[in-house]
């Protein structure tokens, strides 16, 4: 009987340690997340797309933010630092806040990219702090997307109807994509808004901007190759052609021109409004009387290059007008 006993707690405790060994919480699970998903992750967690596709939470060094009671934020930022492993490529960075428009970016550029299809993306750090409220670090989680395709960066679009009147605008993807960030947040803030003459929308704004991940269907064959020196002058000169104006080029200078440093040349590639609406379709509840869209493919380059030039279609600005910038980069 007593070597029954032994027998089977020998069986139990052989049960018990293959049991342990499966349930495993530190064994890496290769389905954890799906590239294009929003994933939720925790400081000190490590998330698997594949064995070797992962996503780690290093570290939130700074939280300075404050929300008020409509978790609106006041002011602040957070700091937010992570390690991704794309294959052979493993990057450890940080990423901020952007408190223009309240989204969360890397000091320099709003998207890492590993390699010229696989790309990070944080979009939201929770909880949202109130004045004086102390957020312990397990209680923290981070909201990121890690995706294939493009970032169109930034476009803004701005609405000229010819009197005040009411429209509900929203975006398109009949190629796949999706909204990842924008300002006032979409789909909800971009219903039923009141938009005056002077393209000034709910007395708040004075164009939507949002971002996007999109398939790369960018045409890359007529361009320009321009010298970082001059890009103020040819941007300037070259929205004017298409058909933008005024304030639509000082906000485009303004926010492009200081990122762009790293490189002594950049190809840009227009994108036209033809080729927009096969990505990204832009509905307007009111149809416009002229829409101009336009996304320029920017990208590093060593030395001047000859690129054939593209033509530059005519813009008669008319009745009821829409026009849209970006870059893809």
């Amino acid at each position: 009987m007593k070597h029954l006993y032994k027998t089977i707690s020998i069986l139990l405790l052989l049960s018990l340690f293959l049991t342990t060994c499966d349930d495993d919480p530190t064994s890496p699970d290769y389905d954890d997340f799906i590239l294009g998903d929003t994933v939720v992750i925790r400081i000190g967690e490590t998330l698997y797309e594949s064995e070797e596709v992962w996503v780690r939470l290093d570290s939130i060094p700074v939280d300075t933010r404050v929300y008020d009671e409509n978790d609106q934020r006041l002011d602040g930022t957070a700091k937010v630092c992570f390690t991704v492993n794309n294959f052979s490529n493993r990057n450890s960075f940080c990423l901020y806040i952007d408190s223009i428009h309240q989204r969360l970016i890397p000091k320099s550029t709003d998207t890492l990219i590993f390699n010229d299809a696989v790309q990070f993306y944080m979009m939201d750090v929770q909880p949202h702090p109130r004045a004086g409220e102390h957020i312990h670090y397990k209680d923290y989680n981070v909201q990121f997307i890690l995706f294939e395709g493009a970032i169109v960066r930034k476009p803004n679009i701005y609405l000229y109807p010819e009197e005040e009147c009411r429209l509900s605008v929203s975006l398109g993807f009949p190629q796949g994509g999706d909204v990842v960030i924008s300002d006032p947040p979409y789909p909800h803030a971009w219903q039923d808004i009141t938009v005056t003459p002077d393209g000034r929308i709910n007395s708040t704004y004075d164009y939507l901007f949002y971002e996007a991940s999109v398939p790369d269907l960018w045409q890359r064959e007529k361009g320009w190759v321009i010298s970082r020196e001059d890009l103020s002058g040819f941007f300037s000169e070259n929205l004017n052609a298409y058909g933008f104006s005024g304030r639509e080029i000082d906000d485009f200078l303004e926010y492009w021109i200081p990122l762009l440093k790293s490189s002594p040349y950049y190809a840009i590639y227009p994108q036209h409004t033809a080729n927009i609406d096969d990505v990204i379709t832009l509905n307007i509840s009111k149809t416009p009387d002229s829409i101009l869209r336009l996304f320029y493919v920017i990208k590093e380059v060593p030395e001047v290059k000859s690129l054939p030039e593209p033509v530059i279609p005519a813009f008669e600005r008319k009745g009821f007008t829409v026009r849209e910038w970006g870059v893809i980069n």
